[in-house]
């Protein structure tokens, strides 16, 4: 999209991840004007970064003839909150941006400016990529995904619509996670996952040694 045919933003959220997503619009050269929330949230005990609007009442301030929109909220419910608040933008007449990949993706879709997508991959609808993460060539992200931070995707590879990446997880080549699954923070999956399949690595357990010590004996 060509910088001179973008309409201010309204975001649907007030939250932690609001204020991240505003920061990386903005950093793209979109320009936030108003937030909105659901009536019952309206009061929050975090100050948000501009005044926050109840949802049923902002097509009034800020039309969608005038108005883009955008909404930044976590990954509940597998992703599904995130889907419904976007259907319900759409539903009020919005069109919803996409930020990153030169501002060409999907609908809702978000790109870390810190992120890494290589060539010939696809990032779905409402699909959200954070920083330092890294999706090989060739990889499908589908719909309602949520890559965290750190987690790195082989080329050939295809995560299903409405999964869950954490944090740091590792995805081998050419590997099928199906819909609707959740790897956990570290894993490492080298064989594919079926629709509905969840993959935690072993927990760590905290060493009984101080960690002066364990510098002193083991330096890092």
């Amino acid at each position: 999209m060509n910088k001179l045919d973008r309409k201010p933003l309204v975001v649907f959220g007030a939250g932690v991840i609001s204020e991240a997503v505003v920061c990386e619009l903005e950093s793209q050269g979109y320009v936030v004007e108003y937030l909105c929330v659901d009536e019952q949230y309206l009061v929050s005990s975090r100050p948000p970064l501009l005044e926050v609007f109840d949802l049923s009442e902002i097509s009034k301030i800020a039309p969608p003839l005038t108005h883009d929109s955008f909404v930044a909220v976590g990954y509940q419910d597998l992703n599904a909150f995130r889907a419904e608040k976007v259907a319900q933008m759409q539903a009020l007449g919005y069109r919803l941006i996409s930020s990153g990949l030169d501002q060409g993706g999907a609908p809702n879709s978000m790109i870390s400016a810190k992120a890494l997508v290589q060539t010939g991959s696809s990032i779905g609808r409402n699909s959200f990529v954070w920083d330092g993460a890294i999706v090989g060539h060739h990889s499908v992200i589908g719909n309602d995904c949520w890559i965290a931070s750190g987690a790195t995707i082989g080329g050939n590879c295809s995560v299903g619509s409405g999964s869950f990446i954490g944090l740091g997880a590792i995805i081998s080549h050419e590997v099928k996670i199906g819909q609707k699954s959740i790897i956990g923070a570290g894993a490492v999956v080298s064989r594919d996952v079926e629709p509905g399949g969840v993959i935690f690595p072993p927990a760590s357990h905290q060493h009984r040694m101080k960690a002066s010590n364990f510098i002193r004996l083991f330096p890092l």
